[in-house]
């Protein structure tokens, strides 16, 4: 190798010894040596190299949020033909209709009639997804959901399932949602084992409403319809140490319209 320019195309002149860059044209007697690594040695470095790439990714999605059922609902006046893609800043990890997709789902060939979406014959009442995303950005109010001693709470309220149920129904209805969407919400989040507790007996969640634009961010949303009324609710819930009630959202004015996109889901911190 040249000792000036790092080149290896080195030209030799037999008769005298000396070396000549073919790159620079620098001459010298002894080229620099370079060490050769054995494959063993190679073979370690590749798997260090793999194994701390594997725990980088690790740690990533150790860090990330997991968004739970989100539900896109479409609804046009008359039957159209539609094709949404989903792009996520994480991994998706299910999806209903199936569509192959990591990062990303491009629902093809959709049917809009009556609320309802076709596809491949099948008919569904919305569009399911499920990803690890990046935690999502969020102000400080909302409200804390607490349960201690088997005594459950909102804002420092005691409740029931019903007495929840009764609030968040309040709730999703100023962020416009329709009332089939409202009951799919409370079906699944408040049934018999209550989703929303997340499996634990003793907690203090703060539940945290997430922008618009923060969702569009995280979760961007792709149509070849126009959708005047576009609705995404989304709450992040986790735990937080203080129970002190949080300030009361912002609710948005609803402007409707016969296209229509509703999202709902909840995102666990």
């Amino acid at each position: 190798m040249c000792p000036e320019c790092s080149s290896r195309r080195l030209s030799l002149d037999h008769g005298t010894g000396i070396y000549r860059c073919k790159k620079c044209g620098v001459t010298f007697d002894k080229p620099v040596e370079v060490d050769k690594m054995s494959p063993v040695t190679i073979a370690i470095i590749v798997t260090m190299v793999m194994v701390a790439i594997t725990v980088i990714l690790a740690a990533i999605l150790y860090s990330m949020v997991v968004a739970l059922k989100p539900a896109i609902y479409l609804y046009t006046p008359k039957e159209e033909k539609e094709r949404l893609k989903l792009k996520v800043k994480g991994v998706v990890t299910t999806r209903i209709p199936f569509r192959e997709g990591v990062g990303s789902i491009s629902w093809d060939n959709l049917i809009l009639s009556n609320g309802k979406i076709f596809t491949n014959e099948r008919k569904f009442d919305y569009l399911f997804y499920e990803s690890k995303n990046v935690v999502p950005e969020h102000g400080d109010a909302g409200w804390v959901l607490k349960r201690r001693n088997g005594i459950l709470t909102w804002n420092g309220k005691s409740t029931d399932r019903l007495g929840l149920c009764t609030v968040l129904r309040d709730i999703l209805a100023k962020y416009g949602l329709f009332e089939n969407e409202i009951k799919d919400f409370l079906d699944y989040w408040l049934d018999e084992d209550m989703k929303i507790f997340f499996g634990k007996d003793e907690f203090t969640f703060g539940v945290f409403p997430i922008s618009l634009a923060e969702l569009d961010n995280i979760f961007s949303i792709e149509t070849m319809l126009e959708y005047p009324e576009y609705i995404r609710v989304q709450f992040l819930v986790k735990e937080i140490e203080k129970d002190d009630t949080l300030a009361e959202p912002e609710f948005p004015t609803i402007t409707r319209s016969e296209y229509a996109l509703h999202e709902w889901g909840i995102i666990k911190g």
